[in-house]
Formats: structure tokens, C-alpha cells, sequence
């Protein structure tokens, strides 16, 4: 274990000792894999990736949760490219956890925390890359365009699942094109991987990476 993540532990345990159980969620197979599965995306399919004439990038997360393992395998993707990340969680708890991992990472780049509802957000912006690995948990957001600057540009990565037996899981698919239409993405890659096999917790992840629609 890398000793940052040791030391979010002893943090956990020594403050927040009954949610100690998120913590190793956080840091489980199915975590990691589904953010891994993400990015091995980009790779294959040898995906372009806007940024600003000097190469530079802006990274926008939607709902995040504690930031990790997503920005670690980010930064060790894009290395020194990335500019900002504008980070959006409402969860008051995973934004403290935030607070105590950037602390704790040190990562190169600026990470601007927004603790609210990313639909409320309604500023003009640029962003190079949208991720949102949480979409079974909000609404489709096609109508978010509106507050991009030139939105053509901007490279969206999306997750979701078919496991619709969680209580918080408003918003599931059943393919990554359906995932893809909902949100009036134009796909570039389209991808699924089965997690907990053999179990009765078994379930699919979908991935799409492209850009939005016309």
C-alpha cells in the first residue's frame, strides 16, 4: 500500500473510525478497476485529448468522492499537462476526505473543490475533459451543454451500471450506447466489464468516451 493511502487510514481510524467501511470501498478491486477501465479507454482507442495551446488541460469531475484512485491515475496519464481540476461532490463527508487527500497526495496542479449540486452550477466555463464516473446516481446531463465553452471540444467520459437493486441507483443503463444517447454523446469508444461474478451482487459497468452531439 502506498503510504499516502496508509496514512488516509490511520486517519480514518483515528477519527472516523464508523465510516472506516467506505474507506476500503474506496480503495476496493471494483473501484480501481472501474476507473482503470476508464482511462485503458483513452489508450486503445488512441483517443485525442483537447488542451490549450500550450498543451495545457482543465479536468471537470462529477461527483467524485474522495478523489481517489480517478485524479491518481489521471495525473499519471496526462503527467504535467494538467492544469486544474474542478472537482464537484456534495457529500459534506467525502469533501472533507478531499481536503485531507489533496493534503496528503501534494498533486502538482490546482484542484478547485465545489461542495454542491454540479446541476446548480451554472457559470460559463471551459473544460477539456468531463468525467463523471457516478452516473447511476444523478439525471442525464445533455442540458448542461449550454454552459460550456465551445462544448464540441470538450472529451466526456461516463460510467454507469445495470445494478438497480441500490436505493441510490436513480439513474441506471443497460448499455454503453444507451448511455451514450441519454446523454446526447457522439461516441468514440463504447466499452462493459462484469463485476462480482458469481455472486449475487453481480453487475455490469458500462463506459463511454466521446463528444457531445451537434
Amino acid at each position: 500500500m502506498q503510504i499516502e493511502y496508509a496514512n488516509m487510514l490511520k486517519w480514518f481510524y483515528n477519527n472516523h473510525l464508523d465510516k472506516i467501511d467506505r474507506f476500503v470501498e474506496s480503495v476496493s478491486h471494483n473501484q480501481q478497476k472501474s476507473k482503470e477501465q476508464l482511462i485503458l479507454g483513452l489508450k486503445e482507442k488512441n483517443i485525442v485529448v483537447p488542451s490549450n495551446k500550450d498543451g495545457g488541460m482543465t479536468i471537470e469531475i462529477v461527483g467524485g468522492w474522495f478523489g481517489w484512485p480517478l485524479i491518481g491515475m489521471l495525473q499519471k496519464y496526462f503527467g504535467s499537462s494538467i492544469l486544474k481540476i474542478n472537482f464537484f461532490e456534495i457529500d459534506p463527508f467525502a469533501v472533507k476526505v478531499l481536503h485531507r487527500y489533496i493534503k496528503e497526495f501534494n498533486p502538482y496542479f490546482t484542484i478547485n473543490i465545489f461542495e454542491q449540486d454540479w446541476f446548480s452550477y451554472k457559470e460559463n466555463r471551459r473544460a477539456h475533459i468531463l468525467i463523471n464516473t457516478s452516473c447511476e446516481h444523478m439525471r442525464d446531463f445533455s442540458d448542461m451543454k449550454k454552459y460550456f465553452i465551445t462544448p464540441e471540444r470538450t472529451l466526456i467520459m461516463l460510467t454507469s451500471n445495470d445494478k438497480k437493486n441500490e436505493p441510490d441507483h436513480i439513474n441506471c443503463k443497460t448499455s454503453s450506447g444507451m448511455l451514450a444517447m441519454d446523454n446526447n454523446v457522439r461516441m468514440l469508444h463504447g466499452d462493459w466489464c462484469r463485476f462480482n461474478v458469481g455472486t449475487p451482487e453481480k453487475y455490469i459497468r458500462y463506459f463511454v468516451i466521446g463528444k457531445w452531439n451537434d
